[in-house]
């Protein structure tokens, strides 16, 4: 019994290992959270593992293929493979695509002995957005999942997203992320607009990706769950040729292609920012690619009006990020004249620089600053 309400949970497989769970309240059928303990995890020696029970009944059980790309990631894949194989409610195997590891990342997701983990080998590094590619070229199942290297999945993530696949009848779906696997943990997003309206529209998710203007986590973090042949009859692929904000564009295209996306409140998916990941920092040259590959992607996708609007407001943004970054530089290495030039042409940038955490020369920044509201004077006067 489970607050009064009968839960039938029966393994599909007929051998015991851990695949795909049925849960079906017989009572209520509301949504609820059923805590339940899977053999793959007493294998393990782990805790009970809590789901999310579906208010819908899956009869027919799809299959997730989830993509992993992987980078000497030996310390952190380990997790983030099991925490594929611990999915209950769904068929789901996984794909790790090793981008010419230096580590052992290769061994150890080797060492995971299940048949549903496939490793392939990249043998020169091409960065996530190619890595990705090879994954979802070589996937199997009917949707198509990506999970980065050093993050996890909640037990239940993939039941509660492709409920609300089922419940929408959507070819897509986002959810929340939280930092933490504890479920008093907040979730990572908890005032943007698709938190609230249970919906992501291009709009939306390009005005929370304005760089150094986004208030709050970038939604760039987002790992959407797709329909396999969706992204097959778009052409939707992951940009290779930038080795930051790929996530972005993917998201981005998807929601062109296929309009607003329905989102799951739940916070299914555990997003660590590991110290010196890629998406944990920001360099000139990233912006540089990030300045040049929006206007190729604008041309190549079609945008209503607020979406258009929206990437004014981001390519606006980029060239803030890019004048910060430059006045960071200039200062970083002492170049007084060149600082002094930037701001001059771009005050704004000292409101950046000044709240900035990783701004590591607020004394020089304030020098600058003071010494072109000085010559900006003198210049008025005369």
């Amino acid at each position: 019994m489970y607050d009064g309400a009968t839960l039938q949970i029966a393994p599909v497989r007929t051998d015991g290992s851990l695949g795909a769970w049925s849960v079906q309240d017989t009572v209520s059928g509301a949504r609820k959270h059923a805590t339940i303990l899977t053999p793959a995890s007493l294998a393990r020696g782990r805790q009970l593992l809590t789901v999310f029970f579906p208010p819908v009944e899956l009869e027919v059980l799809v299959r997730v293929t989830y993509i992993v790309a992987a980078y000497n990631a030996e310390k952190t894949i380990g997790r983030a493979v099991n925490s594929v194989l611990d999915q209950v409610g769904a068929s789901v195997d996984v794909i790790v695509v090793d981008d010419a590891s230096t580590d052992g990342t290769v061994q150890v997701a080797r060492s995971v002995r299940d048949d549903r983990v496939r490793v392939v080998e990249l043998p020169v590094n091409g960065g996530p957005g190619r890595a990705r590619n090879v994954g979802i070229g070589l996937a199997t199942g009917d949707w198509v999942g990506i999970l980065d290297a050093d993050d996890a999945l909640l037990p239940g993530r993939t039941l509660t997203v492709m409920s609300r696949a089922s419940e929408t009848g959507s070819e897509a779906i986002v959810d929340n992320m939280r930092r933490t696997p504890d479920e008093s943990s907040p979730p990572l997003y908890q005032r943007h607009p698709f938190v609230e309206s249970s919906l992501l529209t291009l709009a939306d998710f390009v005005d929370g990706n304005l760089l150094l203007r986004t208030r709050g986590p970038s939604l760039g973090f987002l790992k959407p769950v797709v329909r396999r042949d969706f992204l097959s009859r778009h052409s939707i692929s992951y940009p290779e040729e930038l080795r930051i904000a790929e996530d972005f564009y993917f998201l981005a295209a998807i929601l062109s292609c296929h309009g607003p996306v329905p989102t799951c409140r739940e916070s299914g998916y555990i997003y660590a920012d590991q110290p010196g990941s890629l998406s944990s920092r920001l360099e000139l040259a990233d912006v540089r690619q990030i300045r040049d590959a929006e206007p190729r992607f604008c041309s190549e996708v079609l945008l209503d009006l607020p979406a258009k609007r929206a990437f004014d407001r981001r390519a606006s943004s980029i060239r803030s990020a890019l004048h910060y970054l430059e006045l960071t530089s200039a200062v970083r290495n002492r170049q007084i004249a060149s600082a002094s030039s930037l701001i001059a042409r771009d005050p704004f940038v000292l409101l950046h620089a000044r709240h900035s955490a990783r701004y590591r020369f607020r004394a020089i920044a304030e020098y600058a600053s003071e010494r072109w509201l000085r010559l900006a004077a003198s210049s008025a006067r005369l």
